[in-house]
Parts: structure tokens; C-alpha cells; sequence
């Protein structure tokens, strides 16, 4: 009895916030500007990435809470990264692409609780953290390339999108500037089509610390070499500096746990024993990794 009331209750809850939220795309003046915000889908985004070699920085709710003064799981707040941030999002730079939220247009695709998050964001944010930032003039590209499983209903999203992203570095020289328990690639076969892997660690949070630290490494790299950046809000900053320096660097965040998740057919976002989840692994500790190509990998160690 009490479980069905709560059940109900529920689908009521779940009405209330999608009927509210469609009423006020529809209606709300905030919300008309917000419409002429101009992303590229994910196919797109991965086109120009692949035919051009081109570099992205990628925005996403923590670079924007982050840009409105607040800390966030991954990074505190400071003026220096802050200023960055709010350089690079209003850049026009032909060799980097700038990423917002496809999902922004269109979160009919996304499983409820991805539909109700991105829509309280939206309600939440869209006067004091989207539209003082954002340029409805100005063409951005789909951060959420990456994130291409466990927030859909289905499962097509991602089997048309991995074997497209794979190109990116196919037949590629590649370096990781990574978290030190992210682990890109480790224990799948997502990168197993690049031609040399190399690592470089860094804090898993408050990275932007050794910000030019971590230049000072990556600026050593071949030019040809593809720079891929797993490191919260810092790989951000880092994609779009190394771009002005002639590399192509991807802001790659979490393809690597969408990847194992979409691998093991997950429906939550559960936790990874040797690798650091973002939303499940503050509880869950990660363990101790001994895998020698891994470690043969990495080339340097910066703040940890």
C-alpha cells in the first residue's frame, strides 16, 4: 500500500517537473534566447575533430558553476583558472573548438534522471551561468561527445558513436595527461588501435595547482604527437593552450568509464574497482593497479 502511494507519488513528481519545464522552453523569455544557441551535434563535433585535426575544450556544468564562482567536486574555485575559463569560452580560435551540451537542444533521448538533472540545471542556470557567458553569434561544438551511454535510454547512441571517435586516434602517437587513477584504457581495447600510448599523471583534483607544471612536461611531446586530457575543468584550459602551441589536443574527460559502462550493458553509474568514477568512487575507494604495460606508460608524475 505505502509503496504504490510512493510509486504514484513519484510519477506525479515526475510529471509536475517535465510539464513545468516544457512549459517554460515554451513560454519563458530566458529560454527563447537560450534556444538560439547554436551546437553541433556529436557527429559533427567528431567530423571536425577527425577531417581537420582540430583541438576542443569542452563546457559542461562544472566549467560553468566554476566560471560563476563556485567550487566543484574536481576543482576549487580561484580567479587564475576562472579567468582562463572565461577567456577560452569566448575565443575564436580556428585550431580549437569550443564544447557546450548538445544535450541542451534536445534531452528527449536521455533517460529520466539525465532529463531531470540537465532540466533543473537549465532552470537553475540559464540567467546567471549560460547566457552571461555564451554567444548566441558563435557556433560551439558537443562536449558531451563523451558521454554517450549511460545517460540515453538506448544503447544506439553509443554503437554509432564509438567506432567514430576511435578514429581520432587511429594510427596515433598518443599521450594521456590524465588524473593518477583515471587510467584511460586500461583493461579495454578502447585505445588499442593507436600506435603508442604515453601517460602523464597528475592530482586527480585541484590539478589547475601545477598547471605549469604540467605545460612545461607536455610542451617536450613531437608535435604530431595527440594529446588527450582526462583532468576536470584544468583539461579544459589545457586542450585550448596546447592547441595555441600546434598540438591537437582533446579534452577527452569521461569517454573512458562511458566506454566500460557501455562495454558491461551498466544501467547506473556504477563504481570501477582500479578506476576513479567521478559519481560513484568518493565512496567507493579505488585499488591498487599492477599492470606493467600501464606502468611502462607513464612518463612522468606531476603533484602526486
Amino acid at each position: 500500500m505505502v509503496k504504490g502511494i510512493k510509486m504514484k507519488q513519484s510519477l506525479i513528481n515526475k510529471l509536475n517537473f517535465t510539464l513545468y519545464f516544457i512549459l517554460r522552453q515554451l513560454f519563458d523569455a530566458k529560454f527563447k534566447q537560450f534556444r538560439k544557441i547554436k551546437i553541433a551535434s556529436s557527429e559533427e563535433t567528431l567530423q571536425q575533430i577527425i577531417d581537420n585535426r582540430l583541438s576542443i575544450a569542452r563546457f559542461g556544468d562544472g566549467e560553468l558553476t566554476l566560471l560563476a564562482g563556485n567550487n566543484t567536486g574536481f576543482q576549487d574555485k580561484n580567479e587564475q583558472i576562472i579567468s582562463k575559463l572565461r577567456h577560452i569560452l569566448k575565443s575564436d580560435n580556428s585550431r580549437v573548438l569550443i564544447g557546450l551540451p548538445y544535450v541542451w537542444k534536445n534531452l528527449w533521448p536521455l533517460k529520466y534522471r539525465a532529463f531531470e538533472f540537465w532540466g533543473g540545471y537549465l532552470n537553475r542556470s540559464i540567467t546567471q551561468h549560460i547566457l552571461p557567458f555564451v554567444s548566441i553569434e558563435k557556433q560551439y561544438y558537443d562536449t558531451n561527445f563523451t558521454r554517450f551511454y549511460i545517460d540515453y535510454r538506448t544503447d544506439s547512441n553509443a554503437k554509432k558513436l564509438v567506432p567514430i571517435i576511435k578514429k581520432i586516434w587511429h594510427n596515433r602517437n598518443v599521450c594521456f595527461i590524465e588524473g593518477e587513477f583515471s587510467r584511460l584504457g586500461v583493461g579495454n581495447d578502447l585505445f588499442n588501435n593507436a600506435t603508442d600510448i604515453k601517460r602523464i599523471l597528475c592530482p586527480s583534483r585541484n590539478a589547475f595547482q601545477v598547471y605549469d607544471e604540467i605545460m612545461s612536461e607536455a610542451k617536450q611531446l613531437p608535435k604530431d604527437t595527440l594529446i588527450l586530457i582526462a583532468l576536470g575543468m584544468t583539461a579544459t584550459c589545457l586542450a585550448y593552450d596546447l592547441s595555441m602551441y600546434g598540438y591537437q589536443a582533446i579534452d577527452i574527460g569521461h569517454i573512458d568509464v562511458e566506454y566500460e559502462w557501455f562495454k558491461m550493458k551498466a544501467k547506473d553509474k556504477v563504481a570501477l574497482d582500479t578506476k576513479f568514477v567521478a559519481e560513484s568512487s568518493f565512496n567507493n575507494p579505488v585499488k591498487n593497479l599492477h599492470d606493467a604495460k600501464y606502468q611502462s606508460e607513464i612518463i612522468a608524475k606531476i603533484g602526486i
